[in-house]
């Protein structure tokens, strides 16, 4: 049967942000009786597998929407271009969307180095047990300070009087706008009007699933797929294939931006190995190695 007489494809091009959109889309079957879905990473990758980022050459003959993401600034510098565009017909209709950033929920995010010796662990899919972790903690670390008293200077810090918190809000939110002016389909003005309110994010990048089921939303608005019964679908998806790790937003972060949902009692998840509150997840994450 040749690409004529099958499904057309609606191809997704960016980071895990959009292999997530890609798991959400393929359940639900009011889109996948009308396409098949196919993803493309925008993220370059170090282990040197050959056209890692290409798109299968048959899901793009088929291509009828692509949605191409506007890299995060943070990450322009390994952001590689789509650059199968001749495989596809005249016709197809590309859509530009933004990545989405919780840069402003950690200031001092960090990947954490310690987690190369961990990296064949299944149980940590293979990213190590803290794959992203915090920049004071890891300096502090490495000039041999005890981890009981690294984990409590952190707990006990105050993130206001160590860095301008005010003048960082700006410079996210002025990046998230940008994105989104270099887009056709927006989303910075959800994530600023929810900030205070809710969880958007587990970590940096890796959006909770409610803020997924809102970007999903967005590209299927703009494309004309919307459908009513699209919430109830979401909420019905017993799986989340980006909430197995948290890190935990710092309180007095909270309380600068006045997040509301932060609290000290509030849990993070570390994978299978439970939830965990702010001062607890801290202590773990700053002995992990000792």
């Amino acid at each position: 049967m040749g690409h004529q007489d099958r499904k057309p494809t609606l191809v997704l091009y960016g980071n895990c942000q959009l292999s997530c959109a890609k798991f959400i889309l393929e359940s639900l079957p009011t889109i996948t009786d009308q396409f098949d879905i196919g993803f493309g990473t925008s993220i370059d990758t170090p282990n040197g597998r050959v056209n890692y980022n290409d798109v299968e050459e048959d899901i793009l003959k088929r291509c009828h929407f692509l949605i191409e993401q506007i890299a995060e600034e943070e990450m322009a510098s390994r952001f590689v271009p789509f650059a199968q565009s001749e495989i596809l017909s005249k016709e197809v209709k590309r859509f530009k969307i933004p990545s989405l950033s919780g840069a402003v929920y950690w200031p001092t995010h960090f990947h954490d180095y310690r987690n190369k010796d961990y990296r064949e662990l299944e149980q940590y899919s293979g990213k190590g047990p803290y794959p992203v972790g915090d920049r004071v903690i890891n300096n502090m670390i490495r000039e041999g300070v005890d981890p009981q008293r690294v984990a409590q200077e952190y707990i006990d810090s105050d993130f206001g009087a160590l860095m301008n918190l005010a003048r960082l809000f700006e410079m996210w939110n002025y990046c998230g706008t940008q994105r989104d002016l270099d887009s056709d389909i927006q989303i910075h003005s959800y994530v600023l009007e929810n900030l205070q309110h809710k969880q958007l994010f587990y970590t940096v990048r890796h959006p909770t699933m409610e803020m997924m089921g809102v970007y999903v939303a967005l590209i299927l608005d703009a494309l004309g797929l919307m459908y009513p019964s699209y919430w109830e679908d979401v909420q019905q998806l017993a799986y989340d294939p980006i909430e197995e790790y948290h890190f935990p937003v710092h309180p007095s972060i909270g309380a600068s931006y006045g997040m509301k949902w932060v609290t000290p009692e509030k849990t993070y998840r570390h994978y299978d190995n439970g939830s965990f509150p702010f001062s607890e997840f801290i202590h773990r994450y700053a002995h992990f190695t000792h």
